[in-house]
């Protein structure tokens, strides 16, 4: 529900690269970036409405606008806003290098379903991806146990390193960097 989660757009029936923008439900527009082809990258606002901000999952009808084609319409697409997952702490906080040790993650926010996915790697000082261990990034299925606790099984690493662990539950937005 914080927004800034970018998304690809294809739209198909245009013949060159113009301005667009989503239409996102009531919660405002987002801008667009054209990438190539028939694509475009678009980053979410943020949930407006207080109410709707602290729903487990809210989903928002989003339609594209193009500049100048006030008569060009592809129908619209359901996009769903979650509420920001949040990681306190890691049980255990360290493991064999060969990997396979179930880590518990605590917090708040984690929602069932196949996009949970907990990562393990290095991240830079604004909690980006950064080259290093793990070879930036390995990402696993996390195993939803309750909205405030998530099982991931670590991957194994090359030697003593500490690392960082972060959770999604979309797969794409990633938070927290707890060490382990």
């Amino acid at each position: 529900s914080r927004g800034g989660s970018q998304v690809v757009v294809r739209l198909l029936g245009l013949d060159s690269h113009l301005g667009i923008s989503l239409q996102v439900g009531q919660e405002g527009s987002a801008q667009c970036r054209y990438l190539g082809g028939v694509e475009y990258s678009c980053e979410m606002p943020a949930v407006r409405s207080v109410i709707n901000r602290v729903l487990p999952r809210y989903t928002v009808q989003v339609h594209a606008v193009v500049e100048g084609r006030a008569d060009w319409s592809q129908g619209s697409v359901s996009y769903t806003y979650y509420v920001g997952e949040s990681v306190s702490s890691l049980s255990p906080c360290s493991g064999p290098a060969g990997g396979s040790t179930q880590v518990a993650v605590t917090g708040s926010g984690f929602l069932a379903g196949d996009s949970l996915t907990c990562r393990f790697g290095s991240s830079a000082a604004d909690g980006s991806p950064s080259p290093g261990s793990l070879d930036s990034w390995t990402q696993v299925q996390g195993r939803w146990r309750s909205s405030t606790l998530v099982g991931c099984i670590a991957p194994a690493a090359s030697g003593e390193q500490t690392i960082q662990v972060q959770l999604s539950n979309n797969g794409v937005d990633f938070v927290g960097a707890l060490s382990y």
